[in-house]
């Protein structure tokens, strides 16, 4: 009776392995800890189809078993499906398969980008720097995009600071499809007497106004902290204002941002200006919040004091009142102030209010302001704090706007996004909750378009407040309709500080999303907004992915 149940339970595994899902997460955990599947795992990747494949090389993994070489390495340079490409090459890293090594090098080559970076993550495992650069070397010499694009992944993994001529000549070729990439390696691998060479480099990029490359530049820039770009930077700002270039959100914010990280004094001045400029937009501020939330308390209490300077010579300027609020409450942390100052402040002003017996534009302004950062920053309202008032004129003409106390209208909003998605969904949210996954699971049961689903967040408190036996459950459902869900974490608060906004990205679009307390329940008002720059944000994503920690290995 017990052998018949074994076989049962056997044959039940075999089925799932060769259906049409992908399995992960604990399921797989399981599958690895009964007897007898082995075998009929390396059997199929010879003979298996495509998500049997998959599933074998997930299973192997967590496995205390060895594959062979041989047909690993065939897995990693000839199967047609570049996942399975993928995964050979992460088994290659999990077991340790140092005698996979030429294989690797091989694969370096690629065509897929996905492929070539999961191999370069491997040989920053099994190899060495001298072991690896004499094979870098001949990349970058074999004079194809894809071999130098190889050679670029594992000089980026293994930090080898030996290639920074070849990486520097690949960012020089401003045509190079990947050059962003070699302004991203650039930063990581020069040394201080490299210097020179880069600001010449990030000058010719502004002098020949290649508006595609103005963000990395700005972040080499801030990297290497070139102060002597500062002046050029403030000159290009202007020029972004007076629309003699492209306007571009992100070179905004890249050249916002690297000017304020500079921490000197014409940074400072810089950061006053933006502050006091009624014409600055709300995504500048927020750009120089974010980076002045990164600088020395003395330099942001210098910064603070000069705002406050000059509020007092504006008669008590509404604007700026707002904006110095929106400051106050993102710096508000144990870490720079003491905790509570944003909602002292505000409470104030809004015993002012009462004895005005009116509301001024400013008050107005800034309460709404301090409901919209405390939610994204999930900061605490306090129990007084007074109710919101009706939804403001400017904000009618928007297309999607998310309002208090219309949970319902929030949800068919957030509904026909999510019924508009294609292909896959990743959404970044640094404190999604776990109710989303609800909503998620009713929405994704009506588009039958997504196939993909991956959601990063970063805050642990968020995740320990679910059972993960549950997460499973749905990992498993939503595996039969065919949808392959995966959550992970930032555990590294260097990977995510600077990132307080929330993405959702498909195959076609990237939005900028409210808080899911904004869609659910209650909040404040708030705007679902179609942004620019699809490849861009989808670079930025899979940077945090990388760094995130899938939530079944999270020590919680």
């Amino acid at each position: 009776m017990q052998n018949k149940k074994s076989k049962k339970k056997i044959d039940s595994i075999k089925d799932m392995v060769d259906s049409q899902i992908i399995l992960e997460g604990r399921i797989v955990e399981e599958i690895a800890r009964v007897e007898g599947i082995r075998d009929f795992c390396i059997k199929r990747l010879s003979d298996g189809n495509r998500f049997s494949k998959i599933n074998s090389l997930q299973i192997l993994q967590n496995m205390d078993y060895v594959p062979s070489v041989s047909v690993i390495s065939d897995l990693l340079l000839n199967d047609p499906d570049f996942v399975i490409r993928k995964d050979a090459a992460r088994v290659i890293e999990k077991k340790l398969m140092v005698q996979c090594y030429p294989h690797l090098i091989k694969a370096l080559k690629d065509e897929c980008e996905d492929v070539q970076q999961s191999v370069a993550e491997t040989l920053k495992v099994i190899a060495t720097a001298e072991s690896i650069s004499p094979f870098i070397r001949e990349l970058f010499a074999d004079g194809s995009g894809v071999a130098a694009r190889g050679a670029l992944c594992v000089v980026e993994e293994m930090k080898l600071s030996g290639f920074l001529q070849q990486v520097k000549e690949i960012a020089s070729n401003f045509s190079c499809e990947f050059c962003w990439r070699a302004f991203s390696i650039l930063g990581d691998i020069a040394k201080q007497e490299d210097k020179e060479d880069l600001l010449i480099l990030i000058r010719e990029v502004f002098n020949k106004n290649k508006e595609s490359l103005f963000f990395s530049a700005t972040f080499l820039a801030s990297q290497l902290k070139l102060y002597n770009l500062t002046d050029e930077l403030i000159a290009y700002y202007s020029k972004f204002l007076k629309r003699d270039l492209k306007y571009r959100e992100e070179t905004l914010r890249g050249i916002v941002e690297t000017v304020i990280s500079f921490d000197i004094p014409k940074s400072y001045s810089f950061a006053v200006y933006l502050f006091t400029t009624e014409e600055t937009e709300d995504v500048v501020i927020w750009c120089a919040i974010n980076a002045i939330s990164e600088l020395p308390k003395e330099s942001v209490n210098r910064i603070l004091k000069s705002l406050f300077e000059a509020l007092g010579e504006k008669n008590n300027g509404g604007e700026l009142k707002f904006r110095i609020l929106w400051l106050i409450v993102a710096l508000d942390s144990p870490r720079k102030f003491p905790e509570g100052l944003a909602y002292s402040l505000f409470a104030s002003q809004m015993q002012r209010k009462s004895r005005d017996n009116g509301v001024s534009k400013g008050i107005e302004k800034m309460t709404d302001c301090f409901y919209q950062v405390c939610c994204s920053l999930n900061f605490p309202y306090g129990p007084n704090t007074p109710e919101i008032r009706p939804l403001k004129e400017e904000y009618k003409t928007l297309e999607h706007v998310f309002q208090p106390n219309k949970p319902y209208t929030n949800i068919r909003i957030f509904r026909e996004l999510m019924l508009s998605c294609e292909d896959y969904i990743w959404w970044f949210d640094r404190y999604f909750e776990a109710n989303g996954l609800d909503l998620f699971y009713l929405l994704l049961n009506e588009n039958k378009k997504i196939k993909h689903v991956r959601i990063l967040s970063a805050d642990k408190s968020k995740v320990r407040s679910f059972n993960q036996t549950m997460y499973s459950a749905l990992e498993h459902e939503l595996h039969e309709v065919g949808v392959k869900i995966e959550w992970r974490v930032l555990t590294s608060a260097k990977a995510y500080s600077s990132v307080h906004d929330r993405w959702l990205l498909d195959k076609n679009n990237v939005f900028l999303l409210p808080p899911l307390l904004s869609i659910l329940k209650h909040g404040q008002y708030t705007v679902l907004k179609k942004l620019e720059e699809k490849d861009l944000f989808r670079r930025r994503f899979l940077y945090l992915w990388r760094n995130g920690i899938k939530l079944v290995e999270l020590n919680l």
